[in-house]
């Protein structure tokens, strides 16, 4: 139970995942292994690796400073927050993200695929606005239903942390010229980039305005 049921609980969905992917894949694609394409593989995939190492750091060191910085109770509401700002992503960003990386990839030698990566993006920054616009209106009303009075106040933290999410999933469209031209190397030195600002101005923002400079 508590902590250990958590996990596993996680552990389960993602190996149950991990199971049904695998049995598809093998049936379509069989188990031929070509050792040719593997140095590639590696050499494109592995910035990813190291960006997603750096990505959650970076998504981390803001809770740990709020918690030393101002105090646990401070955390637990910009937490609160963020989960309802995290519904922009989960609801729009993930089905777009799963879906549009694939196809970028169908169209990348098409002469309109300009046009169309930008009229995506343009279609996507809409439907973000509107999902944003609704999560930071209907927070309060849930949480007046839903949470315990000291945490009410976490609704007046959504919508600077909606408008980070936003533009969060506009990011992923707007890498596909890196994709394009192989230079995943790239997208590290971005997120380092971004942990080591997030981290300093993190510092000075939360000490000076607590839980509203976290989200700053």
């Amino acid at each position: 139970g508590g902590v250990e049921g958590v996990l596993a609980g996680n552990c389960l969905t993602v190996a149950l995942g991990w199971l049904v992917l695998s049995v598809v894949t093998v049936r379509a694609c069989g188990t031929r292994f070509q050792w040719s394409k593997m140095l590639p593989i590696l050499r494109y995939s592995s910035p990813f690796l190291l960006t997603t190492i750096v990505g959650v750091a970076s998504a981390t060191v803001d809770r740990f400073l709020l918690q030393t910085l101002v105090s646990l109770e401070a955390l637990g509401t910009y937490a609160l927050a963020g989960k309802f700002a995290k519904l922009v992503s989960d609801l729009v960003g993930e089905p777009v993200n799963r879906a549009y990386g694939a196809f970028r990839y169908t169209i990348m030698k098409r002469e309109d695929a300009p046009q169309i990566h930008a009229r995506v993006t343009r279609y996507l920054a809409v439907i973000l606005t509107f999902a944003g616009l609704l999560v930071a209106l209907f927070t309060g009303s849930v949480l007046d239903v839903m949470a315990d009075p000291a945490y009410r106040p976490a609704a007046r933290y959504v919508p600077l942390l909606v408008l980070a999410a936003v533009l969060s999933v506009l990011v992923y469209p707007l890498q596909t010229g890196i994709y394009y031209q192989k230079r995943s190397g790239q997208l590290f030195w971005v997120a380092l980039s971004q942990a080591l600002v997030g981290a300093l101005a993190g510092y000075v923002l939360i000490g000076a305005w607590g839980i509203l400079g976290a989200c700053m």
